[in-house]
């Protein structure tokens, strides 16, 4: 639902830089401004966040380590409905008055009573302390149960449990460390706006450099949390597909770990323009494209992988390539961000947005989609119609290399971000990028129109004929196991709940 949202804003924007000219916003950046937050907020906080940490990993990653449930079932429930109410106060703070018009960052002074006068941003501070509160709840309880619940095999040989545990486990590490950064952040924020502090009240011997260093040391591995989780799940694609074991499984593993690690120390690459003196910018820049080299062998265990195995077409082999490119286009427009001397020119640009774009939007969604139909016969027991499925793909694929490939022609270009309004010299590459997001709109749409179809007119897709399309001896055990924890899950789900 906050995706859905969250795409209805996104398609706001689009047909605002359709033409030159303010025309949906009737002439009010203050509009234009809070539609840009509104998107970026609730797309990485409720969108990414509860479908990658709530629904996958509370549907798939008990059954992948051999758990009836979660360690703390009420917890996990507890974590969840902190989410809805989030969602309802943010909009709420987006609707009224004058709107959100800091951006998704909140920077001071921005953020600061002079300029953001009405409750909007207190309310919004709200809504991301509850979301960091519990987000930091779901990923504890995460590895509370990968520490002590996991099968009596993976606990013998780390090399049983599926790369989708691990990537999201590192994940889950990596926000249980810095949501709560982003929790003081934002409490800092609330009392310098009510004149209780003054952290970041320049006037008053406060530094708004200090905001910046707290919030993107939340900010930026929010990126990695949100993509390691889908480096897991990709692996798990890549094997079922290839039809043999990932090549350098332990060189996998390390490298999400690297991964992990190497994202807490990078923050200061946003902070280019921000004051930082040489030495400082040297060390990020390294860091930023230390970065690149887990990543990298990544990409070269999964195509190596399937190039020495029996790859199957399937709809999941079609996303998969489109996260492959769109990881690769964005980990290279990210190692020319990490370099100083060329964020200088981009910074604040559209190259910055087609970069995370082709990370996030591209790369994640696709993961998204992948994960969805590798695993549709356990979340829906029906067959979906492949070819929907694959017109659904064709107009994502395009749309998104449509919607954000001009966007760093733009940048280079010299285009800024968050303006409504450019000369008639970007008509050209905005109108390209729009048409863009018209096919991701339709999508989105085949997306929905592929579950209802399978939901009311889809066959009923028996386990057994699943075992017989000639998948690999182990691919099958894994089936049956997957059959075999559902039920038991079902049957001691009341009793294990008593129990906690």
């Amino acid at each position: 639902f906050a995706g859905v949202i969250a795409t209805l804003l996104a398609t706001i924007i689009k047909l605002e830089l359709g033409e030159s000219g303010s025309l949906y916003c009737a002439g009010n950046l203050r509009i234009y401004l809070s539609v840009v937050t509104g998107h970026a907020v609730i797309m990485v906080f409720l969108t990414y966040v509860p479908i990658y940490y709530g629904a996958f990993t509370n549907y798939l990653i008990p059954i992948q380590l051999g758990a009836r449930d979660f360690a703390y079932p009420r917890l996990n429930n507890f974590s969840f409905w902190i989410f809805p109410p989030s969602l309802l106060f943010f909009t709420i703070a987006l609707l009224k008055y004058q709107g959100l018009l800091t951006g998704w960052t909140f920077y001071p002074p921005l953020s600061s009573r002079k300029y953001s006068s009405h409750f909007n941003v207190d309310v919004t501070i709200l809504s991301i302390v509850l979301i960091a509160v519990g987000s930091a709840i779901s990923t504890a309880n995460l590895i509370s149960t990968f520490r002590y619940m996991r099968g009596a095999s993976m606990k013998a040989d780390y090399r049983f449990i599926a790369l989708s545990v691990y990537g999201t486990l590192f994940g889950a590490i990596l926000f249980t460390l810095v949501a709560p950064v982003l929790a003081v952040a934002m409490i800092m924020l609330y009392l310098d706006r009510h004149g209780i502090t003054n952290y970041f009240n320049v006037s008053r011997g406060g530094d708004v450099v200090l905001y910046q260093h707290i919030f993107w040391f939340f900010g930026h591995p929010e990126v990695y949390v949100l993509i390691l989780p889908s480096f897991g799940y990709v692996s798990n694609i890549v094997v079922f597909t290839a039809k043999q074991n990932i090549l350098t499984y332990d060189h996998m593993v390390i490298s999400m770990f690297a991964i992990c690690i190497l994202g807490m120390i990078v923050w200061g690459h946003h902070m280019y323009v921000g004051g930082l003196n040489r030495s400082m910018k040297n060390m990020f820049s390294a860091t930023s494209l230390f970065v690149s080299i887990p990543s990298t062998l990544k990409i070269h265990s999964w195509v190596a992988t399937l190039q020495t195995g029996n790859i199957s077409f399937s709809i999941q082999v079609l996303f998969l390539f489109s996260f492959l490119i769109g990881i690769i286009l964005g980990g290279i427009t990210g190692m020319v961000l990490g370099v100083a001397g060329f964020d200088v020119l981009y910074h604040d640009t559209y190259y910055v947005i087609g970069h995370f774009h082709l990370v996030l939007s591209m790369g994640g969604f696709s993961v998204i989609f992948a994960v969805i139909y590798h695993y549709w016969f356990v979340f829906f027991r029906t067959r979906y119609n492949k070819f929907f499925a694959i017109l659904q793909f064709i107009f994502f694929f395009f749309g998104e290399l449509l919607t954000f490939i001009p966007a760093l022609f733009l940048g280079m270009s010299g285009m800024p971000r968050r303006i409504n309004d450019y000369p008639l010299i970007f008509v050209g590459w905005h109108g390209f990028s729009s048409l863009g997001h018209g096919f991701v709109l339709l999508s989105l749409f085949m997306f929905f129109f592929v579950i209802v179809e399978s939901k009311y007119f889809g066959e009923s897709f028996l386990f057994e004929e699943r075992l017989s399309e000639g998948v690999p001896f182990f691919a099958n055990r894994l089936s049956t196991y997957f059959i075999l924890l559902i039920q038991l899950r079902k049957r001691s789900l009341s009793n294990h709940h008593r129990l906690n």
